[in-house]
């Protein structure tokens, strides 16, 4: 993530960065930066990530989220989704205060099941969850690699992940320490009930997928939202 660097660019901070053999050099000196500035905070895109896959799996409609961070270390997942097959536009780009923000419009998707892995995972890690989601209502299979990571997030996200497809009649297994495949169910998902297993993601996760799924979705311990996203249901609820 490049947020301090583009902050202290914002504050008038001189900063040098460089690729050296594929690694990032960060190189700053001591120096006087500009004084209070007021700082726009857009919306973030990570917990965008859940009403862009919504607005893709459910069979009508139109969402439109504004005022999204763009930032491209950040909302990676939506070229990904796009590479399963997703409609989904970005308007009205413009920068503010070093950082690009935009629209994003979405609309219902015949998705595709790709394999994932390699250089993007960092990018798009947090939001592995709701992309298995994505994948579950896709034709064919995904295969989830190199994000060994997720067993060390709030829970662990792989296990959450392919025990709760499971339970709601999607088709999901292990494959190693650091990958998992998704059967894509072309739309059918069933539904059941699922554990967030104390973790907001996976709780916001399955209830996306309740929304599209024949028989909806009950939730063990969905408080855990609140830690990251205290108005989730109202917002989901208004839109769908």
């Amino acid at each position: 993530r490049d947020h301090t660097e583009r902050m202290i660019g914002f504050f008038g901070g001189k900063i040098e960065i460089e690729n050296i053999n594929g690694i990032r050099h960060i190189s700053i000196t001591r120096q006087q930066l500009k004084g209070a500035r007021n700082f726009y905070v857009p919306g973030d895109v990570s917990s965008a990530a859940f009403f862009v896959v919504a607005g893709l799996i459910v069979k009508d409609g139109e969402v439109v989220i504004k005022d999204i961070l763009l930032n491209p270390t950040r909302s990676a997942f939506i070229g990904v989704l796009k590479e399963m097959g997703a409609n989904i536009e970005i308007v009205n780009v413009r920068n503010e205060d070093k950082e690009p923000i935009g629209d994003i419009i979405v609309k219902p998707s015949k998705l595709k099941g790709i394999n994932i892995g390699g250089a993007i995972i960092p990018s798009i890690i947090d939001e592995i969850p709701i992309l298995s989601v994505a994948a579950a209502f896709a034709e064919g299979e995904t295969i989830f690699e190199d994000v060994e990571e997720l067993r060390v997030k709030e829970t662990d996200r792989i296990k959450s992940v392919v025990v709760n497809l499971n339970n709601v009649g999607v088709d999901s297994r292990e494959l190693s320490q650091g990958s998992f495949l998704v059967k894509g169910t072309n739309g059918r998902v069933k539904g059941g009930i699922v554990d967030s297993f104390g973790d907001h993601r996976i709780a916001m996760s399955f209830a996306v997928l309740g929304l599209a799924s024949e028989e909806g979705v009950l939730i063990k311990n969905s408080e855990w939202i609140e830690t990251s996203f205290p108005t989730f249901f109202e917002k989901l609820e208004s839109l769908f």
